[in-house]
């Protein structure tokens, strides 16, 4: 007997640009109008820290973002050519050489090998950290771009600090999560990749890459100034091969923008007074000699900007379903910190809240919440 199927479509939601200008299409939206909080053309000043050669194709690349850049793929609604930053985004983006650091190439090549020791590693990070932390001071850029050869940037090593009995249970956990990929319901691969950054991940403390340690390295700093990676393979690769230019110049100049303190869009029809949360747990890290989950809170409304808060470290044996969840004080703590966090920003409580998790509910979070 034939089971009767629903099948509702949802609409896209839609953004909202410059001037109120709504649309579900960031592209298209930005090269109509710019950004959500355009305010004539404004400069951002761009540092720059690689080896020389890495520097020279950056600057230029960089210096090519004033320019138009036809997209060459096939979907030409998803796909659209790249109109220039003054026209996309507003901006100009701007090089100074007070804001150069180039990377001593002798101590990179003595430190940079195919098979590279935990020390060496460490000294390699710290090698491009000094130069990014001399531009903390009161003179600085609004963003520093990293550049990267590709080889770099695929290079990881084995985590020093696990012991045996912490890489068995880490290898553990990463077979059990490739296994539920597999479900009859597990997402796409595309999706997977959009979720990257929210999913649990054993591999990540099984392996150290460099962009993650330099990363951890460089936010530990308290006035620390934003930073985004460019490897050299987004700036060479051929247009027949991924993306387009124009395709990577959306991507990189956004993430640039948004990174420098500027917001390119915000959700339309959010209710006013309406504290919008969105909770989950990031990649296993080694804390205290144990194993632990990271609990992250994204809060964000109409009435400020969106502000994120650490939550509890959570044991990796606190887990229901393969799944970590919050107890009753850690579900109350997040919350509380949370409330408080909108006040401070906004001056008043918020009349409602919503919450948002990448996993299923469980007793101890809702009735701490």
């Amino acid at each position: 007997m034939a089971t009767a199927i629903k099948i509702k479509c949802l609409p896209e939601p839609e953004l909202q640009f410059s001037n109120g200008r709504r649309d579900f299409d960031p592209r298209r939206a930005l090269a109509a109008g710019g950004p959500a909080d355009h305010r004539g053309l404004r400069t951002i000043r761009v540092g720059l820290v690689g080896l020389v050669d890495e520097v020279a194709a950056a600057r230029g690349w960089i210096a090519g973002m004033d320019g138009f850049k036809p997209a060459r793929e096939r979907n030409a609604r998803r796909f659209r050519d790249w109109p220039g930053a003054e026209k996309a985004l507003g901006a100009k983006f701007e090089v100074d050489q007070c804001f150069v650091r180039t990377i001593d190439k002798s101590q990179f090549d003595r430190l940079f090998r195919e098979r590279i020791s935990g020390e060496d590693f460490d000294a390699l990070v710290e090698l491009f950290e000094g130069p990014i932390s001399s531009m903390f001071g009161d003179v600085r850029p609004d963003c520093i771009v990293v550049c990267i050869p590709d080889a770099l940037g695929d290079l990881r090593v084995q985590n020093p600090e696990l012991s045996a009995k912490q890489r068995r249970a880490l290898e553990i956990l990463k077979r059990e999560e490739e296994n539920a990929q597999g479900d009859l319901f597990a997402p796409s691969e595309e999706e997977l990749a959009e979720a990257e950054a929210l999913r649990t991940t054993a591999e990540d403390l099984l392996f150290r890459t460099f962009y993650r340690a330099l990363k951890a390295k460089v936010h530990r700093y308290e006035n620390a100034v934003p930073i985004q990676v460019l490897r050299r393979e987004t700036i060479d690769r051929a247009e027949d091969s991924g993306h387009s230019q124009a395709t990577r110049a959306w991507n990189f100049t956004t993430a640039l923008y948004y990174k420098a303190g500027g917001l390119p869009w915000r959700p339309a029809d959010l209710p006013e007074g309406v504290c919008f949360i969105g909770m989950s747990f990031h990649h296993l890290k080694k804390r205290g000699g144990h194993l632990v989950y990271a609990s992250v809170a994204q809060a964000f409304s109409s009435d400020h900007e969106p502000f994120c808060l650490k939550g509890a470290h959570i044991d990796h044996e606190q887990r229901r379903d393969r799944q970590p969840y919050l107890n009753k004080s850690q579900a109350f703590a997040m919350m509380r910190d949370i409330l408080h966090g909108y006040e401070k920003r906004t001056g008043v409580k918020p009349k409602r809240v919503v919450v948002h998790k990448t996993s299923m509910y469980q007793p101890e979070e809702e009735e701490g919440f």
